[in-house]
């Protein structure tokens, strides 16, 4: 029974020596590791005449450096900042290389590859983002870092970062605008000659369902490469970039149809009589006062700058539209005056022919009386535009007629060039410079 008992405890023994799990990260390091003097602080080695392609072209590289494949997930789209000129990004990097000193021998039982969680315990690339403002990665419960390596050597480094990144803005064609915001991402210490960042070939940008960034919306992203020469060498880079196209329904409502309803407004004062004097400056002052006011709103919600934006054109030429229709009530008002009155009296005894008093016409002449014509004009040489004048009786009125089809003319016109001047349907010119990616 003792014999058992002994046979039973030393297989159990043996066991548990040969299953025993790595104690920490620093033995599995260790037990990767086929060079003995392996240094985390060293690069690996390069690879030799590596066949580097870019753009659709081959890169000439003479040298042996380490060659970084770079893919992102975008987790979400922040906070787009105006005023600021920034945005916040939530994403997931992975990079991927081959460093031959962690390679291994694989045996059967094992996956196809390890394990490990701390970065700190190898070699990775000294990855920064040239256009962050902030940023921080995640602790919450544990570290959100992934490392793989394959018994090849190959080392997948994955982790999540939180970034606000600078996003250059021309607001030109605000609210009409399109935004390109990047993330750079370069070599702090490496040059080209040591290290190249160079993009996936397959899904170098990845992005979650849904990702429209309030009051944006994601039209487009693209992949570039954007090496940088200083005074101590050629660094490698490569960016991603997001069009961002401002989604216009709320400044419909909220911006151009109060402004137009105020321009509108203002003709009012075109079919007013014009011996209404009174109502009509009301009118038309009380319309240009709120025409200032809700300018100054929109244009105060707008981002600052120092040029001269779509929605400015668009408040500073509703002010006109409503400050011309305040002159032409001006206008009007002078002529009025000067002009004898145009209410016709009653007919006395003395203006009847034969007894019988004449009737008016329409046009406030006593029929079988002519109205006053130049004398060197006959209804023959008249065009067509002075046949319809001479229907009204006086000029401030023939003014007011003309003031109802010039004014809303000018303002379809004005529209017609406006918008097609300012508004982007067709989505030109914006990542004409960038490798296109697929994300819906």
């Amino acid at each position: 029974m003792a014999r058992v008992l002994l046979a039973a405890t030393l297989l159990m023994l043996l066991s548990l020596a040969w299953g025993e799990p790595f104690k920490s990260e620093d033995e599995l390091v260790k037990y990767l590791h086929t060079d003995p003097d392996y240094n985390k602080k060293l690069m690996p080695p390069g690879t030799k005449s590596p066949n580097v392609t870019i753009n659709g072209q081959r890169l000439n590289v003479t040298d042996e450096p380490v060659i970084v494949d770079v893919n992102l997930f975008v987790r979400y789209i922040g906070e787009i900042n105006d005023e600021n000129k920034d945005y916040q990004l939530s994403l997931t990097l992975r990079q991927s290389w081959v460093d031959e000193r962690l390679s291994y021998t694989k045996t059967v039982e094992e996956q196809d590859y390890v394990l490990l969680t701390d970065p700190s315990k190898i070699w990775v690339p000294d990855l920064f983002f040239s256009n962050e403002k902030e940023g921080h990665d995640h602790q919450l419960m544990t570290a959100n870092n992934l490392i793989r390596i394959e018994p090849s050597g190959k080392v997948l480094y994955s982790t999540r970062v939180s970034l606000k990144l600078s996003c250059p803005m021309d607001f030109v064609t605000y609210p009409m605008d399109k935004q390109i915001c990047s993330i750079r991402m370069a070599s702090y210490a490496h040059t080209t000659k040591n290290l190249i960042f160079k993009w996936k070939d397959e899904k170098a940008v990845e992005v979650a369902n849904s990702l429209d960034p309030s009051p944006y919306h994601l039209q487009g992203i693209g992949t570039d490469y954007c090496f940088s020469k200083t005074n101590t060498g050629e660094y490698s880079c490569v960016k991603a970039a997001f069009l961002l196209k401002r989604v216009i329904n709320n400044y419909l409502m909220h911006a151009y149809l109060p402004l137009s309803l105020l321009v509108l407004v203002s003709w009012i004062i075109f079919w007013l009589d014009e011996r209404s004097t009174g109502v009509r400056v009301i009118v038309a002052v009380i319309t240009f006062i709120a025409t200032v006011f809700e300018g100054s709103r929109v244009a105060g919600e707008a981002p600052h700058a120092s040029y001269t934006k779509a929605i400015d054109v668009w408040v500073n030429w509703s002010i006109f539209f409503v400050f011309f229709a305040i002159v032409e009530q001006v206008v009007v008002i002078l002529i009025s005056d000067k002009s004898p009155s145009s209410i016709k009296e009653p007919p006395a005894a003395g203006d009847e022919e034969g007894g019988v008093a004449l009737p008016l016409m329409e046009n406030g002449d006593k029929a079988g009386e002519v109205s006053e014509i130049p004398a060197a004009s006959s209804p023959a040489q008249q065009n067509l535009v002075s046949k319809w004048l001479s229907r009204y009786k006086t000029t401030a009125r023939r003014i007011d007629v003309v003031a109802r089809i010039l004014f809303p003319v000018v303002y379809v016109l004005f529209n017609l060039t406006y918008w097609s001047s300012y508004a982007d349907y067709e989505g030109i010119n914006t990542l004409s410079t960038y490798t296109k990616i697929s994300y819906n």
